[in-house]
């Protein structure tokens, strides 16, 4: 069987500071039932997300890894993230893999989106994991209606904001492809496109 692993040095979902920075120690639980734990190959990689485009920002075959993440800031509806992976490796070849996703805490530049009456869901693509922010209030009630490219409906439902300006949503099962994601209230009406790709 393949190695056993969970980051559990992050939260989930996790932030970092958009504009300053951050050092992150990070370490994981592995656990393998026929490899002592120095016999495993460890990798950890860092990726930088830009909307659409994302490229390897650094990677290290230690058991734990320390990252300078970059204060790069945030650019109006142009949001920067990052991904980090785990993948440990068996003698035999069996990999079992972990990964968490960092998200911006940008609240001057996602004050400006709701000042603009504008709404952002990140990150984008995704794997069926993201989050809508825009002018949301605490406790308003929205109506969510997902869609694939061809119109179909695949979910409805009612949520109740319990954060205002922002509302996490899980699409997870749905394949790979291009989707849509259509919010209702009685303030407002917003269609937003979005892909679900694989890792």
């Amino acid at each position: 069987t393949p190695p056993a692993v969970s980051i559990d040095s992050l939260p989930i979902p996790s932030e970092y500071d958009g504009f300053n920075g951050n050092s992150l120690s990070l370490s994981a639980s592995v656990s393998d039932q026929e490899t002592a734990a120095e016999e495993l190959d460890y990798k950890w990689r860092l990726y930088l997300h830009h909307n659409s485009h994302f490229h390897l920002e650094f990677e290290s075959s230690e058991q734990t890894a320390d990252f300078e993440l970059v204060g790069i800031g945030c650019e109006g509806l142009e949001t920067y993230w990052y991904r980090i992976e785990l993948e440990v490796t068996d003698p035999q070849g069996l990999v079992g893999n972990d990964l968490r996703w960092l998200y911006p805490d940008c609240d001057s530049t996602f004050t400006q989106v709701l000042d603009e009456q504008e709404f952002i869901l990140y990150p984008n693509p995704n794997q069926g994991q993201f989050t809508l922010r825009g002018p949301l209030t605490e406790d308003e009630r929205i109506k969510l209606e997902l869609f694939d490219s061809t119109g179909r409906s695949l979910m409805r439902e009612e949520r109740t904001v319990l954060l205002a300006g922002r509302i996490g949503i899980s699409a997870e099962g749905l394949g790979d492809g291009r989707y849509f994601l259509r919010l209702e209230s009685s303030e407002h009406s917003k269609t937003i496109a979005f892909i679900i790709q694989s890792p």
